[in-house]
């Protein structure tokens, strides 16, 4: 997490910094997100997760539009299948 604020110094023009740090708040959530920081970040952590998961579904070939459905079935069921399955084949 360290390294990302680091790294902005390189990857960031120095009158972007100038400009940005007239926003102090704009640049407190660029520095906590940079930082991986995601409950300090706000909003501006969302964009960036939301961002990588379409770079990351369009990567591997998927359809952006149904990263917004919600799965048919819910996490905690899925979850408890997955215990069943391992306690019934793998661990028995």
């Amino acid at each position: 997490p360290v390294m990302g604020s680091f790294l902005a110094n390189y990857l960031i023009p120095k009158e972007s910094f100038a400009w940005l740090a007239e926003y102090p708040e704009a640049f407190s959530a660029l520095m906590y997100a940079m930082a991986d920081h995601k409950d300090k970040a706000g909003l501006l952590s969302e964009i960036v997760q939301k961002a990588d998961q379409n770079s990351v579904t369009l990567a591997l070939g998927g359809d952006v539009s149904k990263l917004t459905q919600k799965p048919i079935t819910s996490f905690a069921k899925q979850l408890v299948m997955s215990l069943r399955h391992l306690l019934q084949h793998k661990f028995k």
